[in-house]
């Protein structure tokens, strides 16, 4: 089983090297093999401490995006966001990073799973034997507020 995991902004102003592959890649199986260009590269199961930056205007200027690959079908893909000092909620979607952006995010339309916990608990979804594909993370601070965390994405 193999995981590949990206991270990446939209117009949030986050810096970093854009990850490399292509957004429209796919393998003989259908199954893309690359993220959104707008994607951060990094590697599976390991934690990530990470800097949401002050929002420099209206959404999504307050959000950072992150792709997860699946390459098969699994058990569960857990994804955390962790030690937050500011409201941070956290969308995932399936198959384009328009799975999760957008102004009006409707469960079911955009995003598919969610956690937007008050303040600044931790925010936790697990994705259970999730198929093949690309998953979407948009994880937005609530008030535009900066703040490290911790990111982490799991495959069992």
């Amino acid at each position: 089983m193999v995981l590949l995991l990206a991270a990446g902004s939209l117009a949030c102003g986050r810096t970093g090297e854009a990850g490399t592959t292509p957004a429209a890649a796919t393998e003989e199986s259908g199954v893309a093999t690359g993220c959104d260009e707008r994607a951060h590269l990094i590697q599976a199961n390991r934690l990530y401490r990470e800097e949401m930056p002050p929002a420099t205007g209206p959404y999504p200027s307050n959000c950072l995006y992150y792709c997860v690959m699946v390459r098969e079908p699994a058990g569960d893909l857990t994804i955390d966001v962790r030690d937050a000092s500011a409201d941070l909620d956290l969308f995932v979607g399936l198959g384009s990073i328009e799975a999760v952006s957008g102004e009006a995010l409707v469960e079911g339309q955009t995003y598919t799973w969610k956690s937007n916990e008050p303040g600044n608990d931790d925010e936790s979804v697990e994705v259970s034997a999730p198929e093949a594909g690309t998953y979407y993370l948009e994880v937005c601070s609530y008030d535009g507020e900066s703040t490290p965390f911790e990111l982490e994405v799991r495959l069992r």
